[in-house]
């Protein structure tokens, strides 16, 4: 797991550092549940009061405050790059690579770019496109004709149809 100093982080996401920008940062975390390394974040202003009591090493914020001690990474949608530093610290979560099963069904005039993963009990319909190195798990169906990009991950139950993509986790 990579280790990057705050203002790394602030480069990385466009944002601007309120403190030290060499505070060392390891990983990242809620608010209440942090620790000394972690980066938080605080969007809704009813955890305010949390900024003085988290043991974050330091927290992304949309405007500076006077509530904290701890050093700021101000940008303009937290949210947003608290999931940029997130995927900076963890990586993305690793897909395991299956091949296409032979439990699959695939219309002859389906066409499945090269490097797919297709799980068991997917079907693909006539005249559907898979692009490139996509990821297709469990019982997915995937209609007639329907357009699907490079590199996309389907998780598990998905019915794409004509273009409406409707997803239950199970």
């Amino acid at each position: 797991m990579p280790i990057k100093t705050l203002g790394e982080l602030a480069e990385y996401v466009g944002g601007r550092i309120c403190g030290d920008p060499n505070v060392v940062i390891k990983s990242a975390s809620t608010l209440g549940r942090a620790r000394e390394g972690d980066i938080s974040f605080l969007v809704n202003r009813k955890y305010q009061k949390q900024l003085r009591t988290t043991k974050a090493s330091a927290v992304i914020v949309d405007k500076e405050t006077a509530d904290t001690s701890v050093p700021l990474l101000i940008t303009e949608d937290p949210y947003y790059a608290f999931m940029q530093v997130m995927v900076l610290l963890h990586g993305h979560r690793k897909h395991k690579k299956v091949g296409i099963s032979q439990r699959a069904f695939i219309s002859d005039s389906a066409k499945v770019g090269i490097d797919c993963h297709i799980h068991d009990f997917v079907t693909i319909a006539d005249e559907a496109r898979i692009g490139d190195g996509c990821i297709i798990y469990p019982s997915v169906y995937i209609g007639q004709g329907v357009q699907i990009g490079n590199d996309s991950i389907i998780y598990p139950n998905a019915v794409i149809v004509t273009n409406i993509a409707l997803v239950t986790e199970v």
